[in-house]
């Protein structure tokens, strides 16, 4: 690469080794065919990486994407030619905000923002920044992840965007833990959803929903995380090229405030995916009462508890669902999960609100719950779509 760096149109490394200083000299050279720069490292070896503060000695006309390597000392002097042109680019761990949002002051044509965080992160900002607005008119996407709400806040509050700009946040650190008695320096989960809110509903008014996907967060049964689709994708695994928006919601009190600011823009959504959110003890009643025009549910991931759906008598809780009419188990299925729903189609059908279609085509071990299959057959007026190989697969058969 050294010997014919000045032809080279793609760098793309990821090393989880701390490497010699003089592996980054070529980072000093004129890169004049380079388009695309990533670099990833193990977090817990970014801290002790040094690199050369002249990027690319300011020549890299036909940069379009780069990767800030962590710890990376940035010359505003040459960095202003060299990024003049970038419409991607990814902030790690260790940048600041001052920082970053200099850096992006010479990104006009940028398009796409990703800021990353990660628990080896030096500590976030204690306090409000005094920042100045930037001006993006061309940003199509802002991925914040692994980020204190300081920091996020500063992105929402201060990036200027259309509303075409979709919004991914996840993994806010700290919001969950937000304490309202104590001298807490970091701003209450109410402005950070406000700001969220404000990026949202504009995106949403333009592109409106048809597909939620809802997943829990795996280490705490109360976060779920939101992902709004405004058009059609794959409906067992939805990719994250396409543009949509991306939340982590705590459902505490601040949390279900945000869904109902958000559900009268779920009112037509026909689709919903659930992702380990099934589950009686995530309550997760608030976010699914935001659906009610679904007609097709979708299930992955063999956790599935059918009393997580039921209404609780006395309450007044209207039935969720109530046009729902297609249940499809996502082809991720492990074994067991089909007595539950089996259950949830003849809790269904108790209520009086029973589906018509069960599609369980991707199900590869439909036969591992022998016991089910009699009981879905049994159930008057509905349709199930089996797997294509059900004759070979199914013991009654055979």
């Amino acid at each position: 690469m050294e010997k014919k760096w000045d032809r080279v149109r793609f760098v793309d490394l990821e090393s989880f080794e701390e490497l010699p200083n003089q592996t980054w000299s070529f980072m000093g050279r004129e890169a004049p065919s380079l388009e695309w720069f990533s670099i990833k490292f193990s977090p817990s070896r970014t801290r002790h990486i040094q690199v050369l503060p002249a990027l690319f000695n300011g020549v890299a006309p036909r940069l379009r994407a780069f990767r800030a390597p962590p710890c990376f000392d940035f010359d505003m002097a040459t960095a202003s030619s060299c990024l003049s042109n970038v419409r991607i680019f990814t902030f790690t761990g260790e940048h600041t905000v001052p920082v970053m949002f200099s850096l992006l002051k010479l990104m006009p044509r940028i398009t796409h923002l990703r800021i990353e965080g990660s628990r080896y992160d030096l500590d976030g900002p204690r306090h409000q920044m005094a920042l100045s607005k930037i001006d993006l008119p061309l940003l199509e996407s802002l991925q914040i992840c692994g980020k204190d709400s300081l920091t996020v806040l500063a992105f929402l509050e201060h990036i200027t965007h259309t509303s075409s700009c979709s919004l991914h946040v996840n993994h806010i650190l700290g919001l969950r833990i937000y304490d309202k008695s104590s001298q807490n320096t970091e701003p209450p989960p109410s402005t950070i959803y406000g700001a969220i809110l404000k990026w949202f509903l504009p995106y949403i008014n333009k592109h409106p929903p048809t597909l939620i996907v809802l997943h829990r967060g795996r280490w705490y049964p109360d976060l779920i995380q939101v992902d709004i689709w405004d058009s059609n994708v794959h409906r067992y695994f939805p990719t994250v090229e396409k543009p949509h928006l991306s939340v982590d919601i705590i459902l505490d009190t601040y949390g279900r405030s945000f869904v109902r600011a958000l559900a009268p823009s779920f009112i037509a959504v026909k689709s919903l995916h659930l992702r380990g959110v099934h589950m009686v003890h995530c309550h997760s009643q608030s976010m699914y009462s935001a659906f009610p025009s679904v007609t097709e549910l979708t299930i992955h991931h063999a956790q599935f508890e059918a009393e997580a759906f039921y209404t609780r008598e006395g309450d007044g809780e209207a039935v969720l669902f109530p046009l729902l009419h297609t249940v499809t188990v996502g082809g991720d299925y492990e074994g067991g999960l089909l007595e539950s729903v089996a259950d949830f189609l003849e809790y269904r059908i108790r209520i009086g609100f029973p589906a018509s279609t069960l599609d369980i085509s991707a199900v590869y071990k439909v036969y591992d719950d022998p016991d089910v299959v009699p009981r879905l057959g049994k159930m008057k007026g509905l349709a199930i779509i089996w797997p294509t190989r059900r004759r070979q697969e199914d013991p009654t058969k055979s």
